[in-house]
């Protein structure tokens, strides 16, 4: 007696095993196939993009220092006269305090008589202090100090410029501009955020 059975395909049970679930599980089960697929997708092009990602050779923005200290070096938080840059960058004082050394004489005003603004009269501090010169006018002629850029990296510059760095990058940037730890130290994170932020309104607003 011939045998008249065929096993039906595959495609055929697949079939007719999803038509005998209730609608609703049928509906299930098509979604979490569909989103197994995406996830085994998803996970296959992002093992691609680790494995290739350091051959990968990426052209950063060499302006955006560039930027962030010219932004630095129009401004002066404490009003003393002297920019932040300047402060930071030249004589070590505080660009948030316009005394630094609390002797009450402006930061300013010691540096025009070449006494030294981190130091008040009468205590012992650092005897290298080396006053800038002036001319016959009082005008300022510092010797220009060259800012260390070498450890920001790109990632930081970039957070920096869109307003999202926090007090810790910030305290990172003093210290690598050559700001001494006392000075970074005495300094709160709201007053850190708030030159901050003052920087980038009054970059924002010249442009």
């Amino acid at each position: 007696m011939p045998n008249d059975f065929q096993e039906p395909s595959r495609n055929e049970s697949h079939s007719s095993f999803l038509q005998s679930l209730p609608r609703p599980q049928r509906t299930a089960f098509l979604l979490l196939s569909a989103l197994s697929l995406g996830v085994f997708i998803f996970w296959i092009w992002q093992f691609n993009t680790n494995l290739t990602r350091p051959f990968q050779v990426v052209e950063t923005p060499v302006s955006s220092m560039d930027e962030f200290q010219n932004a630095l070096s129009d401004v002066d938080t404490d009003g003393d006269g002297l920019t932040d840059y300047e402060e930071s960058n030249m004589y070590g004082t505080s660009p948030y305090l316009a005394d630094t050394d609390s002797d009450g004489i402006s930061d300013r005003e010691e540096i025009e008589r070449g006494t030294n603004p981190n130091c008040a009269a009468g205590t012992s501090c650092d005897l290298n202090y080396i006053p800038a010169q002036t001319n016959s006018s009082n005008d300022l002629l510092p010797e220009p100090i060259q800012v260390n850029t070498d450890s920001a990296d790109e990632d930081t510059l970039q957070l920096m410029m869109s307003g999202q760095a926090d007090a810790g990058m910030l305290r990172a940037l003093l210290k690598d501009s050559g700001v001494s730890a006392d000075v970074i130290n005495a300094l709160s994170d709201e007053e850190l955020i708030s030159s901050y932020q003052g920087m980038l309104a009054e970059q924002g607003s010249g442009q």
